[in-house]
């Protein structure tokens, strides 16, 4: 199935769709009349209007018009103009139209074909980046954030401060992102000059980030957080600055202008010939060209950069510093020396990146972008910068008095240490007034960045819809920008409590057979409580729920057989708790270590399964190009014997979950599946067949199914669904266009 293109014109839309304002992943279905007027501005940058969804062709202007004295350029005659309530006397010639405009004001044309057509202007305060492609498009880089286009032009203008305005040429341009990248229309670039320059006053560099800030509805934690943690006295932390953006005319929206996480001297500044910048990333860390999986805890790092390049020596000693630490911390689990975990640690840049992330609520940093870098063989590891915090500050529903960055297993293991809790302590207090001041800042922003929000969505239909990560904007910008101010205004008597209120332990018998846990709460109580226990490597096959047993001091306390889990490495833990009625709600997550210190296997007997998973299985058709799924031995016995080729075992995928679709077109004989239920609608108001659910996707995230698309094929096979990362890779490489997860398996 192909994805609909900008400028794409078809019968097949119907004026229900319209009258709905139909949007699938943010694609403007009415994009076919963008460009019918245009208008040049003193750097003879040309500007196209965008028609937005309530008929009125908008012009997004640059700084360098002046709405004074303008000219409108029409692709069709013009016959006159309604000059009712007109403020100007404009002039009608032809094509064009010329006069003292309004910024917000909008105009009434009637063409000579007897249509009428409605314009308005719009500028906002902000610098004004104007990028100009050479040899490709906007449409082309979004095909593949990974190709590198070359050539292009960069031009910045800022009428309040005209040092920051800027001309160059030989730019590079990609895209950049994982989740937005693949979530949303609107998405982030990466720039690369020729040389190092600086770019709206911020220090000299070569690589910069265009932040979208798609799932930002205000459209300003990261501005936010960012300038909070450059008072905290990290390392390093991004520079940021906002612009309106326009790619070939065409108004791309508001854009967040920042310094790329990287080793530099204006950067991260460090020196030793094998320091190493890594990234904690559970998540992406397949797509990455050198990443490790540690095997104490299972997780994932990745090299972002080295001293070097493509040298992994600086890499290898991270690893091994990382194991040792962890070895000294699990082994003698809440008895470790301080002093010896001080020696590894910069404990100081820990406290910081905690507090700063836990006060904003970033919950993905505990999976993904979460920064660590080490100067040499000599150094210490250390946390920052920080990162990606447009899914903080309440998104979804994250209350102003929740604690979560805790239950990152490092964290975990630090917070028992009361060390640890006194530089906690330290920090929040030596920087609360910062971060307390970040309400104020939101209304700072608001007056900075109002007239670029308004224009952002309009060229964007966001308000008021729920996107592909769950979050649901705001039906206005106004209560988008009340929401997170009153959100971190409530935080700030809210995080009074920044650690957990809770001791939890867990302690492995020595022949690593139970494992006892406890539980104490701080502050709150309750009538019955639950451990859930699952292997990280078992997928939740292992899960078990134990009840604990409160005793006299207030501690609960259960046994768990190891043995059950049947895995080494980590396992995780989740604490419910509840009445005589049953488990309510989910405290805290936690993990704890389940393998010898020699990291040797565990003498376990069989995992006893306790979730249910069933089995989706994979075919060929040699003569269509079509690769088959289904969770139905009769079906792929019947299609194995009629000359399909039955390729195996696609994946496990669970008895609930999120529905995945299955979609049948009788003309080509393709079948499609799909996790979006609007994209399956879509394909049946064009004639496919819905055959219902074909499986459920792990709501868990256990893992990957990949989506691919060939943009050749002409038929039958078009889309490919894969968990191997590197069949997915092959295929681009081929040519397939790489389109993200498709859903998760077990």
């Amino acid at each position: 199935m192909k994805v609909l293109k900008k400028g794409w014109r078809g019968a097949i839309l119907s004026i229900a769709l319209f009258a709905m304002l139909f949007i699938w992943n943010g694609i403007d279905v009415k994009a076919a009349e963008n460009g019918s007027f245009t208008v040049t501005d003193a750097k003879s940058h040309v500007q196209n209007s965008h028609f937005a969804l309530d008929d009125v062709n908008y012009l997004f202007l640059t700084d360098q018009n002046s709405l004074d004295a303008i000219t409108i350029t029409s692709n069709a005659d013009i016959a006159s103009i309604d000059r009712t309530d007109l403020s100007f006397d404009a002039t009608v010639d032809a094509r064009t139209i010329s006069g003292d405009f309004s910024a917000n004001q909008t105009v009434t044309l009637t063409m000579q074909d007897g249509n009428t057509e409605k314009i308005t202007l719009m500028q906002s305060d902000l610098p004004c980046m104007y990028i100009s492609l050479n040899g490709t498009t906007l449409s082309e880089i979004n095909a593949d954030k990974d190709v590198k286009h070359q050539g292009n032009s960069v031009t910045i203008t800022d009428v309040d401060d005209t040092a920051n305005d800027l001309d160059k040429t030989n730019v590079e341009m990609k895209g950049r992102g994982n989740s937005s990248w693949s979530c949303y229309d609107k998405k982030g670039y990466q720039i690369k000059f020729d040389k190092k320059t600086s770019v709206l006053g911020m220090e000299k560099a070569k690589k910069w980030v265009l932040l979208a800030n798609s799932s930002d509805c205000s459209m300003m934690k990261n501005k936010i957080a960012f300038d909070a943690a450059n008072q905290m006295g990290f390392a390093y932390t991004p520079d940021a600055e906002y612009v309106d953006l326009w790619v070939d005319g065409d108004y791309i929206g508001n854009y967040l202008v920042t310094e790329k996480v990287e080793i530099g001297s204006s950067r991260l500044n460090l020196t030793d010939a094998n320091a190493v910048l890594m990234e904690y990333d559970n998540d992406f860390y397949k797509s990455e060209d050198y990443y490790f999986t540690d095997e104490i805890t299972g997780t994932h790092f990745v090299m972002k950069e080295s001293n070097t390049d493509n040298d992994t020596t600086g890499m290898t000693d991270f690893q091994n510093t990382l194991h040792e630490l962890e070895l000294e911390m699990y082994s003698n689990r809440g008895c470790y020396s301080w002093a010896d975990i001080s020696a590894k640690l910069d404990v100081e840049s820990f406290a910081k990146w905690y507090v700063v992330n836990e006060y904003f609520l970033n919950k993905e940093s505990t999976s993904t972008s979460f920064y660590l870098y080490k100067d040499g063989a000599n150094g210490k590891i250390c946390a920052g910068p920080v990162w990606d915090f447009d899914s903080a500050m309440g998104a979804g529903t994250s209350g102003a008095s929740d604690l979560y960055m805790y239950q990152h297993w490092l964290l975990q293991l630090l917070f028992e240490k009361s060390e640890f809790q006194t530089l906690v302590q330290q920090v929040y207090s030596q920087y609360a007034s910062v971060l307390n001041s970040a309400d104020e800042e939101v209304l700072t922003l608001q007056s900075e960045i109002q007239n670029s929000a308004n224009m952002n969505y309009l060229r964007w239909y966001r308000l008021g819809t729920t996107d592909a990560k769950g979050n649901t904007f705001p039906a206005t910008y106004e209560e988008a920008v009340n929401d997170l101010q009153t959100w971190l205004s409530t935080r700030q008597s809210k995080f009074s409590t920044y650690k957990p209120d809770y001791t939890f332990t867990a302690t492995v018998s020595s022949d690593y057979r139970t494992t006892e846990l406890t539980y104490q709460s701080l502050g709150k109580s309750f009538n019955r409580l639950w451990f859930v226990v699952w292997s990280d490597d078992g997928g939740r096959n292992d899960e078990v729920w134990y009840e604990a047993t409160p005793g006299a001091d207030g501690v609960w306390r259960a046994t768990v057989d190891m043995t059950t889990h049947g895995t080494t490495g980590m396992c995780t833990v989740h604490v419910w708790t509840g009445d005589a009625s049953g488990p309510k709600a989910s405290q805290m997550a936690s993990s704890f270590y389940a393998k010898t210190a020699s990291g040797q296997p565990n003498p376990v007997i069989p995992v006893q399964n306790t979730v249910s998973s069933q089995t989706v299985y994979r075919l060929y058709n040699p003569n269509s190009g079509e690769h088959f799924y289904t969770l139905d031995w009769n079906e792929a016995t019947y299609l194995d014997q009629i000359g399909w080729n039955y390729e195996g075992v696609a994946w496990n995928a669970p008895t609930s979950g999120s529905p995945v679709y299955r979609m049948y077109n009788p003309n080509a004989g393709d079948h499609h599946y799909t996790l979006n239920y609007n994209e399956a609608m879509w394909l049946k108001s064009l004639g496919w067949n819905y055959e219902g659910i074909g499986w459920y996707s792990d709501d868990s995230q256990t893992t990957n199914v990949y989506r691919v698309y060939n943009p050749n094929a002409t038929g039958a096979g078009a889309h490919h669904f894969t968990m191997d990362y590197n069949e997915a890779k092959w295929l681009k490489s081929l040519g397939w266009n790489y389109e993200g997860i498709g859903w998760y398996g077990l």
